[in-house]
């Protein structure tokens, strides 16, 4: 076959093409690494913070006067007071409708960074490592963390939460269902189908409980205002009891912010990058994590001693409380490395590197 000549009018178009495209190749890479850059950017200087307590009248809040988190701005939505300064429309769905009414109020308002909790310091939802008090997880958390990743829940236990928790296909007649365990397990396809009308229905939802968060303004803001409030009004107008409503929601928030079906990430990995509690390496958290549970096994057996009639000076007794003072006593110390091992930027740099988070 012949091949004709190409000539030269014809190959300076060809390469007046090229060029152009390439140049536009460039340019939307230009543009594109800018808008990535955009979001990742930190503010200048640290940012700002609200913390958005969901509580009651009778519950106090002056622990968060102990917090050492800079531009802090504490907003207490008190849910049984409708006469407070902030206060949801209704005590229903427990802290997420307060949530909620935080996101659709401050929507053209927001801190860099919101953080979302219950009213309490002391909480089991707080990991153990962190000897459950919401004031040290607060004060331990890393800022920048949140700012890179956009969302996450300030528990890293994957205890009744991981690596798969809810199934969506569950009805309340499927022998999988789990009314004790997971009561509102029937309700969340529902639920969906209402809020979130038109969107995909995940086959399963898993993330650390209990609904404890903190997120950026450009991730709250990447959900439409008017969501935030077809929300609320859902919780108001569900005939669902608040515990059920409420629980529905604790699992929403990753799938909703992230856009991710599962979010459990290591937990040694979290507590390294996150709180800077940094374990040697998986291993070395699964001892100190097993440890740690045999102490409530003993508290437990205890407990149930004193139930049963028996004193405190009874030797059972006294031997249960001083096998729990021996493991403190080994725990204290290691946890102290752990946190010690977290100041090493490098390491937790390491940690971050090594697995997904």
């Amino acid at each position: 076959m012949m091949l004709l000549p190409i000539g030269h009018h014809t190959h300076r178009r060809w390469r007046s093409i090229f060029i152009f495209l390439l140049a536009a190749t460039l340019l939307y890479a230009l543009i594109d690494t800018f808008n990535l850059h955009s979001q990742l950017r930190t503010p200048p200087g640290p940012p700002t913070v609200n913390l958005i307590l969901a509580t009651l009248s009778l519950k106090p809040h002056r622990w968060t006067e102990h917090l050492s988190i800079p531009n802090l701005t504490v907003i207490p939505y008190i849910a049984d007071d409708p006469n407070a300064v902030y206060h949801p429309p209704a005590n229903k769905g427990n802290e997420a409708i307060s949530y909620l009414t935080y996101l659709h109020d401050f929507y053209d308002n927001l801190s860099d960074i919101s953080i979302f909790i219950h009213g309490s310091d002391s909480s089991w939802h707080i990991d153990g490592v962190l000897e459950q008090s919401t004031k040290q997880a607060l004060n331990r958390l890393d800022l920048a963390e949140v700012w890179k990743r956009g969302y996450l829940n300030l528990r890293t236990s994957w205890e009744s939460a991981c690596p798969v928790w809810i199934n969506t296909s569950v009805t309340l007649n499927s022998s999988a269902y789990d009314e004790k365990l997971r009561p509102e397990e029937p309700y969340i396809r529902g639920a969906i189908q209402d809020i979130f009308p038109g969107r995909k229905i995940p086959r399963g939802l898993a993330s650390p409980c209990c609904s404890q968060f903190t997120i950026t303004k450009d991730r709250i803001r990447s959900i439409p205002k008017h969501t935030y409030k077809r929300a609320i009004e859902w919780l108001l107008n569900t005939e669902l009891e608040s515990r059920i409503s409420g629980r529905v929601w604790e699992h929403l928030w990753h799938w909703l912010f992230l856009g991710k079906d599962i979010d459990c990430p290591s937990e040694w990995r979290a507590l390294c990058v996150w709180y800077h509690v940094c374990f040697e390496n998986e291993g070395d958290w699964m001892g100190f994590k097993e440890m740690d549970a045999s102490k409530y096994e003993f508290l437990r057996f205890k407990q149930a001693k004193l139930r049963n009639g028996l004193q405190m000076g009874n030797r059972g007794v006294v031997g249960l409380q001083e096998g729990v003072r021996k493991i403190e006593g080994a725990l204290g110390p290691w946890r102290q490395k752990a946190i010690e091992r977290g100041r090493d930027e490098g390491f937790r740099r390491m940690v971050k590197g090594s697995g997904d988070l």
